[in-house]
């Protein structure tokens, strides 16, 4: 009986640590489907920080306990040409400056914290997150995208002047505002704040290529519409001389055309057109 007794208190026992497991399991699973849903809002790939000249300053804790407002900056003095232009691009102007200091300590938070997240994920990968780490974890995103807007904001003037310098009859400054705007969150996400230099050097380069490139693009579209089915062009190597009125045959010519140029000739040239 006592055997018996036995046996059946074991059987208790191990049925109640099977309980206690499974209802770990789907609190895990939750906690797993928590973190990566605020894992999904930004990307990690881009994480540049230095833990071991860095790492006491920048923990959980000190970010969490020193959190900078959106408010926070230096004010600026809107430019005669901006006055000038619509009023919700002046309104851009009421975005405060950063300066060098705070610059680089938002990028270096904004560094910290992508670290943390990745320690975060991998605990997670190892069945050792709880709670306290999905808190955490979403302090830190909240953090990151106040952080971002910060830099945004204050780097609007730059895009404004680098949209001031690329108008055309074709070409609108509020087109190109918001192509230097939309390239902005890639440049704070991409930017190394570890090799020293300023953001607007790094941001300045990235921005003016995506307008460059928005602008060829528009000028490819516009040769195409101007061509028009009424124009007419001879083609090269046809039987009899023949002509064609296809918009695309005439971009193919004159992408010929302009193969047959020096590199000089062709960059003045596109310059010029796209």
């Amino acid at each position: 009986m006592n055997v018996l007794n036995e046996i059946n208190g074991e059987k208790m026992t191990l049925l109640a640590e099977i309980s206690n497991n499974t209802e770990t399991a789907v609190v895990d699973c939750g906690l797993y489907k928590e973190l990566n849903l605020l894992l999904s809002k930004l990307s990690l790939q881009n994480c540049f920080f230095d833990a071991g000249q860095f790492g006491e300053e920048y923990s959980i804790r000190s970010l969490l306990d020193s959190v900078i407002d959106e408010d926070d900056g230096v004010p600026y003095e809107t430019p005669e040409y901006i006055k000038s232009l619509n009023s919700y691009t002046s309104d851009f102007c009421s975005y405060k400056l950063v300066s060098p200091e705070m610059e680089s300590d938002l990028f270096l938070r904004i560094g910290a914290i992508k670290q943390h997240l990745i320690d975060i994920k991998a605990r997670a990968a190892k069945d050792q997150i709880n709670q306290q780490d999905i808190s955490n974890a979403e302090q830190l995103v909240a953090c990151y995208f106040t952080y971002r807007n910060i830099l945004i904001r204050a780097n609007v003037r730059l895009v404004m002047f680098l949209a001031k310098s690329h108008i055309s009859p074709r070409m609108s400054f509020d087109e190109l505002l918001s192509v230097g705007i939309e390239a902005l969150p890639e440049c704070v996400d991409r930017f190394n704040v570890l090799l020293g230099y300023r953001f607007s050097t790094f941001a300045t380069t990235c921005i003016r290529r995506q307008m460059l490139r928005y602008v060829q693009k528009q000028q490819r579209l516009s040769l195409a519409e101007d061509i028009g089915p009424e124009v007419l062009v001879s083609v090269p190597d046809s039987p009899q001389g023949r002509f064609s009125d296809d918009p695309n045959v005439v971009l193919n010519l004159i992408q010929a055309l302009l193969n047959q140029l020096n590199a000089r000739e062709r960059d003045v040239l596109e310059n010029r057109f796209g």
